[in-house]
């Protein structure tokens, strides 16, 4: 199963999207690799709509899984001109050469896949959320923020995998799917650079950080990148040659997008700003409407069902319901500070301009860009991208490459105003864009002069820094298959606060519930759990100002809680909490069990390792 049913899912991808194109009549789609990845892409989002309501309706039992993949093969035989029309061209002595750096890069990746999962978000809930969905049998609302009540398209694709073929189908799975962005990136340059460049290109996206960080995990930017560009790509042909059919394309996709991340509405703004500028405005800017609402309404209407606020709990003081137990609006406003803290600069113009080049080169720690940003490429080869750019502006009309750079141009403006997050990660769905009209431009100006040398460097630079940086993270998979290490080993060794989890799970019972302070180690919980965090959960008040105990174990006992596992600090105790400190000191909490663990410091590249210790607290004090 570890290899059928992730080749199944790519195949039922395929169908559903072939079947989806069909949709719009005959000769729509383009054919050969550019139609393979959009009817893959478009698939992958039909999968993720779909699982939606089998999950809502209870449905997540190995049947019904089975039955949704299988659905998907009948749109295969539409594939067939797609398939005829694949150009198989002998490469020459470079291609030869960027093929072999891109099979090592796919050979390392590949290592990644047969490892256990180790990433942290993953971890905490793009993994574990699916696993949970599993072990219920259908959905459930997850009253946790940033990372539990959120669009969960993409992660809908995850449940198939893990149902029915383990974990390693999953890994294989998001292996699979990150390198398929790879192809799209090469599929949708090819049109525009020859093969070459084209194959440079898919080197540079392979092996940038923030993709080598997120490709073969559970984070969704990666994948996003899939929709990002096929939408963008409709919403030019749409411009381009006034097809209505591309604007509707475009607005299923970019809803896929949304249906997949909150940010994913900002980019619903970007690729309908760009049909405006087609006279058929209102016609093309109601078709795209209508299909990413289509597309992309559903995790918006659950979450709206459950707590008043389509897009929980940004809008939660104004449209969440009163009372509501697990999100009070004292908590609310307490977690608007934690927002605050991934907003290291301020929001002006200056700042709008200084960001990329800060990213690149003295990136601020919460972007987290020093070791997983998007690579020196984007400025190295922004001198000539421009320059080109400007000596054809007299032939620049809307079209794709046009629609690539407003789409992108107008999502980082609007991501960067409206305060989102600024960890460059969240930029990465838009990076394909850039890259490939950056890089026509490029190419086009220094064709047949003496500045194609100075390209070459900037590219030859980037893939000889990015590979070592695939070599340096890709080393901890290569030890594990060489070493023969078992998956406990590894998961002791990589994932931080390990420790606990086996005792966790042959200790405790599905009636007891844990409060844990991990993230990282919810994917490995088999009993209930509330997360022991001020900010992603109001239904215990962490905060560090509330000190009364008696409130504290009153909150506990609410909640059901049975057991605590906690940090001790330097001093032993569990000082940031200092309610739980004081309620620790009497009768209510008995110590049951002492753990030494393994603290991981970076998040990619092998990092310092620290020892620490965690404490596993009964609690008795509750009446009843």
């Amino acid at each position: 199963m570890t290899a059928i049913v992730p080749i199944l899912e790519l195949l039922s991808c395929l169908g559903y999207g072939a079947a989806f194109l069909r949709l719009f009549g005959r000769g729509f789609a383009p054919v050969g690799t550019l139609g393979l990845a959009m009817a893959f892409v478009i698939g992958l989002g039909v999968l993720g709509w779909l699982m939606f309501f089998v999950g809502a309706a209870g449905l997540f039992q190995d049947p019904w899984l089975w039955a949704v993949l299988l659905a998907g093969l009948a749109g295969l035989p539409l594939l067939a001109p797609s398939w005829r029309d694949v150009a198989w061209e002998r490469p020459d002595a470079t291609g030869m050469l960027l093929l072999a750096l891109l099979t090592i890069v796919f050979v390392l990746d590949g290592l990644e896949a047969l490892a256990p999962p180790a990433d942290a978000d993953s971890l905490a809930y793009h993994f574990a959320v699916p696993r949970q969905f599993i072990r219920a049998g259908a959905l459930e609302f997850i009253y946790r923020s940033p990372d539990g009540a959120i669009p969960y398209l993409l992660q809908m694709g995850y449940v198939p995998a893990l149902a029915l073929g383990g974990e390693r189908a999953l890994t294989a799975w998001t292996g699979v799917t990150g390198w398929i962005a790879v192809g799209a990136v090469y599929a949708f340059a090819r049109p525009y650079l020859s093969r070459n460049w084209a194959l440079a290109l898919a080197l540079v996206f392979a092996t940038l950080p923030v993709v080598l960080y997120g490709a073969g995990t559970g984070q969704v930017e990666t994948r996003l990148a899939l929709f990002a560009v096929v939408s963008a790509w409709a919403a030019g042909k749409a411009v381009e040659g006034g097809d209505a059919r591309y604007a509707a394309l475009a607005g299923a996709v970019a809803g896929f997008y949304a249906g997949s991340k909150y940010l994913g509405l900002l980019y619903l703004v970007a690729i309908g700003a760009c049909l405006l500028f087609h006279r058929r405005r209102f016609a093309f800017g109601a078709l795209f409407s209508v299909f990413a609402a289509f597309a992309g309404f559903q995790w918006y209407a659950w979450n709206a069902i459950h707590t008043g606020d389509p897009v929980f709990p940004m809008l939660f003081q104004w449209l969440g319901r009163e009372n509501l137990i697990q999100w009070p609006l004292t908590h609310d406003r307490y977690f608007q500070l934690f927002l605050e803290g991934d907003r290291p600069l301020e929001r002006n113009p200056f700042n709008l301009i200084l960001y990329p080049f800060l990213a690149t080169l003295h990136a601020p720690p919460e972007t987290e860009a020093k070791l997983i940003g998007l690579g020196p490429f984007g400025l190295l080869v922004l001198p000539f991208a421009v320059l080109g750019a400007w000596r054809i502006r007299d032939r620049i009309r809307p079209g794709v490459l046009w629609s690539f750079v407003v789409a992108a141009g107008i999502f980082y403006v609007l991501w960067f105003f409206t305060g989102s997050s600024q960890r460059v990660r969240h930029l990465l769905p838009v990076a394909p864009l850039l890259l490939i009209a950056m890089t026509v431009a490029a190419e086009r100006l220094t064709r047949n002069s003496g500045m194609r040398r100075p390209l070459l460097v900037a590219f030859a630079a980037t893939v000889a820094i990015q590979l070592a940086g695939a070599g340096l993270v890709g080393m901890k998979f290569v030890r594990h298959v060489a070493s023969g290490d078992d998956r406990e080993g590894f998961l002791q060794r990589y994932v931080s606060y390990y420790a606990p989890v086996p005792w966790i799970n042959a200790n405790l019972k599905t009636s007891d519930r844990l409060l844990i302070g991990e993230r990282q180690l919810f994917y490995f919980l088999n009993v209930p759990f509330l997360f022991a965090s001020p900010f992603a959960q109001g239904e215990i008040d962490l905060r560090p100002e509330q000190t009364d105990p008696s409130r504290l174990l009153a909150d506990l006992c609410a909640a059901r809680i049975t057991h605590i596992l906690l940090r001790q600090d330097a001093s032993g105790t569990y000082a940031a909490m200092p309610a739980m400190v004081a309620l620790a000191r009497g009768p209510a909490l008995v110590r049951v069990q002492e753990f030494a663990v393994r603290v991981v410091g970076l998040k990619t590249l092998p990092g310092t390792v620290s020892e620490a210790r965690m404490d596993m607290l009964r609690l008795v004090g509750c009446r009843g």
